[in-house]
């Protein structure tokens, strides 16, 4: 911390003052330093790399990320989510869906009248840890219609009922 005595402020004239000096090392000098103090306490609590206890907790509560035991491991956890992928684009959206479902294993959709994604994955998929992405990553005014996959009668279709007799029903409707 800087050195910031009041007393070096005080006109040259008025050092002499035995008074003025005491009011100051005694009462306004221990004040100003409290107040440095705190200002600088401050100023570290609004980034990360310099935060304490207050901030990153309250980070913490934000993410919904659960404490970790060290201050280097709470920023790094605070830092990586705030470095997720913050631009929505469909693209890449779909490429992280992909990525974690199996390529071709997900169809991704976005009614644009409705404002609506609509995400269909194949049965058994990881539709928990899609729907926690695809909360933290789409913006708030776009409806999440996040579902499994299935059959539908239009994609039986082509297929003659000895066909489908072969499979059971619960085969038909989730092998797509």
């Amino acid at each position: 911390m800087q050195n910031r005595r009041l007393f070096d402020y005080i006109p040259a004239i008025l050092r002499n003052a035995r008074e003025l000096q005491i009011l100051i090392d005694r009462a306004e000098q221990p004040e100003t330093d409290r107040l440095w103090e705190r200002l600088s306490w401050l100023w570290d609590e609004q980034f990360i790399e310099t935060a304490g206890d207050t901030a990153l907790s309250r980070w913490e509560q934000m993410m919904g990320l659960p404490p970790a035991s060290s201050f280097a491991e709470r920023r790094a956890a605070v830092l990586r989510r705030l470095r997720e992928a913050p631009v929505f684009t469909l693209k890449a959206l779909i490429a992280t869906l992909e990525e974690m479902c199996g390529a071709g294993k997900v169809a991704v959709t976005m009614d644009y009248d409705n404002y609506t994604l609509i995400v269909r994955m194949e049965p058994g998929g990881p539709v928990n840890a899609a729907r926690s992405l695809l909360t933290r990553r789409v913006p708030a005014n776009i409806l999440l219609d996040v579902d499994f996959y299935y059959a539908r009668h239009i994609d039986l279709s082509p297929y003659t009922h000895e066909q489908l007799s072969e499979s059971t029903h619960i085969n038909i409707r989730e092998d797509v």
